[in-house]
């Protein structure tokens, strides 16, 4: 990076003599962060365009501050990136927790999900608002050969232009002379015992076409031909945009499988019904091209009940580095994962370390052996503190727990900020928080039930983090949920009791009157994270002994997911009552206040307590890992 700043600065010299002050280059996830003064603001654009010339950087956020110019620099991370001014940002009026007693205050909205607008102007590729226009293009995998016991086929993936008789997708919202989006592109074919990426990206420019990504299939000679599903992963950068499935001996006469893919709402001001959220839609891409994607994003597949496919792709200096491994769990996921966690909610703090040494090492000699090399060099490379997200079809193994064995390496959760999210829910993926109040449900137990440090919990979020203390009820809980509250919600924090899933979506948190299940939150009236972007704080407690898995990440996380919500934070078991205490207090100033992202909150948090319970352990991010609130 040094090498990046010396040679960029020389270029911005020779170009604007004497307006070139200090400049540094650091990587931040997949993209190159540029800090330092310059003296216009053709100088500052100039220094992101020159910087993108070079090899191995895909994206740069330009964080230059212009110095002696008389109109005041605009803060974009698209200018030079697509060659035009970014639009005028969304006024805010702060973030949420510095440790005041105050109420945040709702002024703007994160950026919606865009849709398809009309149709006259699908020929031309995008839809012009203002300085932006929606990009529209139709997702599509395919192949013209017979596919045959130990042929090699060829499977093309694109994102071909918009005809009338095809579905259009909104990729993304991109500056109105764009000329040319890069996306990559993984697939995986469990029927093939190879699969070589001939093209591994598509190409699209701004007249409509488009290069596909080419991959060379060759399938198993145990082939039976019942089915031959193919799946594509979508990256840019590092940050998945989409994932497409197909079974390419299906009769689908348009080239895509139908999935159940909500999306928040399109516009601002569109309702939920206007949305139709929870209709059949096409499996969609979503690109955000200024969102910083973490350093390493693996995805897991599967296929049937044993078999999981990963794919990743790291950001290494260079240029992207992508790879696939595979993983037989003989048995399943979930009972490979409860196997693994019986143990884990009556730890006593003696036997902690070991256990969960133990523990985090037989997950990562399970992991696919290209992972664990792949890892060792991104690790040499880059040190212990990069972030890694994981988007999985398997919500039972918390992967995020593994322990290298390597000299000095933690479990991964300890050591780096990681996060996860439902693979069919990917371009649901909230790149930021939204502003909005910090609601608070802190049930007060009958005797025998009560959690003292829940209590002080709830009573620190108010007087610290000028959080809301609601009616720790079921009608006043569902009413933030149906949106029925004036404004935004940033944050909902509850801190009490949960009770076990049994696999029936009966999991939950218990109000004063009663339970809240995950079948009553993952449904069309809750829209309030669509609306938000909110986090949902789920603190699940036990007080002395008797802990058990809860089930919260399987069944909660795929909820919070599929409505819209931009995160959730829960435990896998019930944690200790005054370490859950603990546990907030270290993320959530930081987190609220836009000082670390999601990822780096939780880790920080869990790397304070760690030595002293198992409970820091049981909590996992369900979210975009780099997802920060406004600062």
């Amino acid at each position: 990076m040094a090498d990046l700043a010396t040679k960029l600065t020389a270029l911005l010299e020779a170009r604007h003599l004497g307006m070139i002050g200090e400049l540094r280059a650091s990587m931040i996830g997949d993209a190159v962060l540029l800090r330092g003064q310059v003296g216009s603001e053709a100088s500052r654009s100039d220094a992101k365009r020159f910087a993108l010339s070079f090899d191995g950087v895909f994206k740069v956020r330009n964080d230059l501050e212009v110095v002696g110019y008389l109109s005041p620099a605009s803060d974009d991370d698209l200018d030079g990136y697509f060659q035009s001014a970014a639009p005028e940002p969304l006024r805010r009026t702060r973030g949420l927790g510095d440790g005041s007693r105050r109420r945040p205050v709702v002024v703007g909205r994160p950026s919606p999900m865009p849709t398809p607008t009309s149709e006259a102007t699908r020929d031309t590729g995008g839809v012009s608002a203002g300085d932006m226009v929606d990009v529209l293009r139709r997702p599509s995998i395919s192949t013209s050969s017979e596919i045959l016991p130990d042929r090699l086929v060829e499977v093309v993936v694109d994102l071909s232009d918009v005809t009338s008789d095809s579905p259009a997708v909104v990729i993304g919202r991109f500056p109105a002379d764009w000329t040319k989006i890069v996306v990559s592109v993984q697939l995986v074919a469990p029927w093939a015992i190879r699969v070589d990426a001939l093209s591994p990206t598509v190409t699209l420019t701004s007249d409509g076409r488009s290069v596909p990504a080419r991959f060379a299939c060759l399938v198993s000679p145990d082939f039976d031909g019942s089915t031959a599903q193919a799946q594509a992963v979508f990256m840019h950068g590092t940050r998945i945009c989409g994932h497409v499935s197909i079974d390419l001996l299906a009769p689908e006469a348009d080239g895509i499988e139908k999935v159940r893919n909500e999306a928040p709402a399109a516009a601002a001001g569109a309702t939920a019904g206007e949305q139709d959220v929870g209709r059949e839609r096409k499996a969609s891409v979503r690109i955000v091209p200024d969102a910083v994607g973490p350093t390493l994003t693996v995805t897991v597949l599967t296929t049937g009940a044993d078999l999981q496919t990963w794919t990743w792709q790291a950001a290494m200096p260079g240029g992207m580095a992508p790879g696939v491994g595979r993983v037989d769990l003989q048995g399943g996921a979930k009972a490979f994962a409860d196997m693994q966690l019986a143990s884990c909610p009556d730890l006593k703090p003696p036997r902690v370390s070991r256990m969960m040494d133990g523990l985090g090492e037989r997950l990562w000699r399970v992991a696919p052996a290209e992972f664990r090399a792949g890892y060792e060099q991104w690790r040499n490379a880059l040190g212990s503190d990069f972030a890694i997200q994981f988007i999985t079809e398997d919500p039972y193994i918390p992967w995020e727990m593994m322990k290298p064995d390597i000299s000095g390496a933690r479990h991964l959760f300890v050591d780096h900020p990681v996060a996860r999210w439902p693979a069919g829910r990917s371009v649901l993926l909230r790149e930021s928080f939204g502003t909005g109040e910090l609601l608070s449900f802190v049930p007060s137990y009958g005797a025998g039930q009560g959690l003292p440090a829940a209590q002080a919990e709830g009573r620190w979020m108010v007087e610290c983090l000028g959080a809301t203390a609601m009616p720790a009820r079921t009608e006043a809980f569902f009413a933030v949920l149906d949106g029925e509250r004036p404004g935004d919600v940033a944050v909902i924090h509850f801190a009490g009791h949960g009770r076990i899933d049994t696999g029936q979506s009966d999991g939950g948190i218990q109000m004063e009157d009663d339970f809240v299940g995950v079948a009553e939150v993952d449904q069309r009236r809750t829209v309030v994270g669509e609306r938000g972007a909110t986090l949902v704080l789920l603190n699940a407690c036990e007080t002395a002994g008797g802990a058990q898995m809860l089930g919260m990440n399987t069944g909660w996380g795929a909820a919070i997911a599929a409505r819209g919500f931009g995160g959730l934070v829960a435990p896998l078991w019930e944690v200790d009552d005054a370490m859950a205490f603990q546990m907030m207090k270290s993320a959530l100033p930081d987190l609220l206040a836009g000082r670390c992202t999601l990822g780096e909150a939780l880790r920080n948090s869990r790397r304070a307590h760690h030595a002293e319970s198992a409970s820091p352990f049981a909590y996992l991010a369900h979210g975009d890992v780099m997802a920060r609130f406004p600062g």
